[in-house]
């Protein structure tokens, strides 16, 4: 009962949610719960900018997430995923994972990753990233993550129409 009880929460916190970093944070908690380690990537011209991060640390100290900015080149499943917006979570080869995750903040026990885009009006805005740092993995519920991402790109379109909006009555009204 506990996982229901944190799905219709995170359902509420969706809906009060104010602007795209209210969604961002409440999608990146809601996968921090079953991830160790948890990263949001907004999408920008040619690379991804950590904005938010759960659990990755140091030693003591707690990575900055836009040092674990880097630049999108092909081939790699990010790339793939941030172009078909498809779900990947399975074990990783990848150049550009190892490259800017793992040598910033340490490989985890096993390579198996969890990448989940967001997506808004038909592009994929942000990527979470998570693994399970030095614990086995665990099965995910993968369509019920996709439930929720799907849930969080709605919200997020709808954001950006009510901003569109009240600047069109501002407009119109001056």
């Amino acid at each position: 009962f506990g996982q229901i009880s944190n799905l219709r929460n995170f359902i509420v916190t969706l809906r009060n949610s104010k602007d795209n970093k209210d969604v961002s944070s409440a999608l990146l908690k809601f996968v921090s719960e079953i991830f160790e380690r948890t990263v949001i990537f907004f999408v920008r011209e040619a690379c991804l900018t950590g904005d938010k991060n759960r659990g990755i640390r140091i030693g003591n100290n707690t990575v900055e997430p836009v040092k674990l900015s880097f630049p999108l080149s092909k081939p790699s499943i990010v790339c793939e995923v941030l172009e078909k917006g498809r779900t990947f979570f399975d074990e990783i080869d990848d150049k550009v994972v190892k490259e800017h995750i793992f040598n910033k903040i340490g490989s985890p026990l096993r390579p198996k990753v969890f990448l989940l885009p967001i997506m808004a009006n038909g592009k994929t805005v942000a990527i979470i990233y998570g693994d399970f740092d030095q614990k086995e993995p665990v099965p995910v519920q993968l369509d019920v993550m996709e439930i929720l991402s799907n849930q969080a790109g709605i919200i997020l379109e709808n954001l950006l129409y009510r901003k569109h909006f009240r600047k069109t009555v501002k407009t119109v009204t001056s």
